[in-house]
């Protein structure tokens, strides 16, 4: 389909591990948050679920993949919700200079608890840091 992108970072649906996660959050290919209302519906398209589209829920079946077509990707299919992570790392100069480090690549979840590591020579900065998994 043209204009369907598949965000790198978006892990594909899969029922299986919906099912040892049930908690996890789910959104379509686009984005828009989902709400499995049920698994085993009598059809090809076993998968109910409410998908929010401007402030409404609308009811959409999809396969145990979390397709929701049988003819290629759609802006509708299932997928695991990256999650977002958050931390702090202590920067270092080294190298005269000329180079920096992650203190041994910890990320610390607070940033007092980063500070109170920041030792040695070289010390620059505590930063923040976000990413998705």
């Amino acid at each position: 389909m043209v204009g369907v992108k598949n965000k790198i970072n978006m892990k594909k649906f899969d029922l299986q591990e919906y099912l040892s996660n049930p908690s996890r959050k789910i959104i379509t290919r686009d984005g828009k948050p989902v709400r499995i209302i049920c698994i085993d519906a009598k059809c090809n398209y076993s998968i109910v679920a409410l998908v929010t589209q401007n402030n409404y829920e609308v009811t959409y079946n999809f396969k145990e993949d979390g397709f929701a077509t049988s003819y290629g990707d759609s802006d509708l299919d299932l997928f695991f919700s990256p999650n977002k992570k958050e931390g702090w790392i202590n920067l270092y100069r080294v190298n005269y200079g000329n180079t920096f480090r992650v203190e041994q690549s910890v990320i610390h979840d607070t940033k007092e608890k980063a500070l109170s590591n920041a030792l040695g020579v070289g010390y620059i900065d505590t930063v923040h840091i976000e990413w998705e998994e």
